[in-house]
């Protein structure tokens, strides 16, 4: 599986507009996450981010520049808390996994590429 980054045409502004609609799925999820009465974002409004996020490919770069993996961290131990969304939580961590291997693939991928796509036996 290869991680395709945001952006991936080349074009700067693809980059930037990219790594803005990520900051702002990630603005949501923080929101819920801050908020200690649960009032202000519905659970609804997280589980759709997190299912938008979901579906884009988003590379490393992408991820560390916006945060959005701290903050899908603290939404899923907040809905795993006491009272907490048990639903909401196992999404968090799916897609927290999910980041995770894709992050190993492309770690390894690029490995590869410096031993001149000799893979090992």
């Amino acid at each position: 599986k290869k991680v395709i980054p945001l952006g991936a045409s080349g074009s700067s502004a693809t980059q930037l507009t990219s790594s803005s609609e990520v900051s702002s799925l990630a603005s949501t999820i923080v929101a819920y996450a801050d908020d200690t009465t649960s009032t202000s974002t519905s659970t609804s409004e997280v589980r759709s981010a997190l299912n938008r996020l979901a579906c884009l490919q988003i590379n490393l770069d992408v991820l560390e520049r916006t945060g959005v993996a701290r903050a899908v961290r603290r939404c899923a131990k907040k809905a795993a808390s006491e009272g907490g969304d048990a639903g909401l939580a196992s999404v968090a961590r799916r897609l927290l996994l999910k980041w995770k291997d894709d992050v190993v693939t492309e770690d390894r991928l690029k490995r590869r590429r410096l031993r001149g796509g000799v893979a090992k036996k």
